[in-house]
């Protein structure tokens, strides 16, 4: 640990023969990444760049040069001053960024990290814990957690991180409509979970959880709400104003908010090679596409936070409905680069690639074309006729 911040990534020794060409061209350090430089031998020098790769401060280097943790969204060049120089790099970040990091899971919800404010290590239940985001962050700060979710998938994801990272998880398989929680516990949450359960079994899951909470707990519930003149994407269950509140008006409510609303501000970059390229909506977050130093970066926004979570070469024709985005990128092909469209679902923060051809979204569901042949079988221009493609189409509640 480092300055409270944790280590997610080391890279192997890196030389003045083997230093890749990024380091020496300008390394751009991402959002909420702090790294460390440690010189094993050897010299170099060190620069920091602005936006226009000017160099703003140099400084040369050895093995007993003190180092300080380089600030996110900064630009660095590396050159060798000596030829037996040896070195490598840890990247550092906050403990509820930790395992979007290394594992490419979504960081911890933004309610659940605030909610520390109030809620000392004591003993859990994360409700629909999906591929645990929450209860990975949670167990590193001491919490006893248990994790349960109705995708067993999940649940073996969630098993073989912990295991990894030594933390001791009681995870189980649990259908949360069933409303029948055994145990208690000092806190019970669950975030973005209750708008995919049947609606006629929301009072009694409430009432289970409120029944199962030791006295002096707490209750944590994110989910979607249906406000008037606020349009709400079609989930089996959305909460209306004020309905969640109610459910608890015998207990001392320390936060409520109901958003109906995202405001954000958006800044452009004076570099032509750095700007804003997409602002997205689905009225309840913002897709903020940005383009920095020859790569295309995705960022999710709500109403605290803004959250980097893919990048591409190549990002276009991006919608956004619901929990899903679709847009085209770009695959390597045998050392071609080729138009490829993916499905983006942004509550398990999973990126499917799709080979056959368009992928769009609406109101209610996905569409696309599904290819009956190989594409090498089809002739040239007959691609999206009937007999060599069908249109397919799923609704979300599906």
């Amino acid at each position: 640990m480092e300055n409270n911040l944790l280590c997610f990534k080391r890279t192997s020794n890196l030389t003045a023969l083997s230093l890749p060409k990024n380091y020496r061209e300008g390394f751009y350090t991402k959002q909420g990444v702090w790294t460390k430089l440690i010189i094993v031998k050897g010299k170099m020098k060190l620069s920091f760049l602005d936006l226009e790769n000017s160099v703003i401060n140099q400084y040369s280097l050895n093995k007993k040069s003190e180092v300080n943790l380089i600030d996110p969204e900064s630009i660095f060049r590396i050159q060798p001053n000596s030829a037996d120089l040896q070195f490598h790099l840890e990247f550092y970040c906050t403990a509820e960024n930790y395992f979007f990091n290394k594992y490419d899971l979504s960081p911890a919800h933004p309610e659940v990290v605030a909610a520390m404010k109030y809620i000392k290590p004591c003993k859990t239940l994360d409700l629909g814990a999906g591929q645990g985001k929450n209860s990975l962050y949670l167990s590193s700060l001491d919490f006893k957690i248990t994790a349960v979710d109705i995708d067993a998938k999940f649940l073996q994801d969630l098993a073989e991180i912990s295991i990894k990272e030594k933390l001791n998880l009681n995870i189980f398989k649990h259908d949360i409509v069933e409303a029948n929680i055994k145990d208690t516990y000092d806190f019970i949450f669950a975030t973005d979970v209750f708008m995919y359960l049947n609606p006629t079994r929301i009072h009694s899951i409430i009432a289970n959880i409120k029944k199962q909470t030791n006295d002096g707990g707490y209750n944590l519930i994110v989910s979607a709400l249906n406000k008037a003149g606020h349009r709400c994407p079609p989930f089996p269950f959305t909460f209306i104003e004020g309905e969640l509140k109610n459910y608890y008006n015998d207990w001392k409510i320390i936060k409520y908010n109901e958003h109906d609303e995202l405001k954000k501000e958006v800044k452009e970059l004076s570099r032509k090679d750095n700007f804003y390229n997409g602002l997205f909506s689905n009225d309840k977050n913002v897709i903020i596409s940005e383009y920095k130093l020859g790569i295309n970066y995705l960022s999710l926004g709500n109403m605290e936070t803004e959250r980097q979570f893919f990048s591409s070469n190549w990002i276009e024709t991006l919608n956004y409905k619901g929990n899903y985005i679709t847009f085209l990128g770009d695959r390597i092909d045998k050392d071609r680069v080729r138009p490829q469209y993916y499905l983006f679902d942004l509550e398990k923060m999973i990126n499917y690639s799709y080979d056959d051809g368009i992928i769009l979204l609406s109101n209610t569901g996905i569409f696309w074309v599904d290819f009956l042949k190989d594409e090498k079988e089809i002739e040239k221009g007959q691609i999206f006729t009937n007999d060599n493609s069908v249109m397919r189409y799923l609704t979300f509640a599906e």
